[in-house]
């Protein structure tokens, strides 16, 4: 069963849009430790947390799970969640 398309949490919408912003600005993906100190989260345990959370919705894959810069964004999932935002 496929999840809302508006389902985030601000948090976990915050989390994607620094994803998609580093990928923008670095051609590549940050690490958790990039995302941990740019979110003012405290360890890398809380970005695992939000990492997984987007996984599980289909916002993102890992490509490998124990490797780092390996997020890849679903795009269709993530152009979905903002239409469904703006209605």
């Amino acid at each position: 069963m496929a999840a809302a398309t508006y389902d985030l949490t601000g948090r976990q919408e915050e989390v994607l849009e620094y994803i998609i912003g580093y990928l923008s600005d670095h051609d590549c993906q940050p690490s958790y430790r990039e995302i941990a100190s740019a979110m003012g989260i405290r360890n890398v345990n809380g970005v695992v947390c939000h990492i997984s959370a987007l996984e599980d919705k289909g916002y993102v894959k890992r490509r490998a799970k124990h490797i780092s810069r390996s997020l890849e964004i679903d795009w269709d999932r993530y152009h979905a969640n903002k239409k469904g935002r703006r209605r």
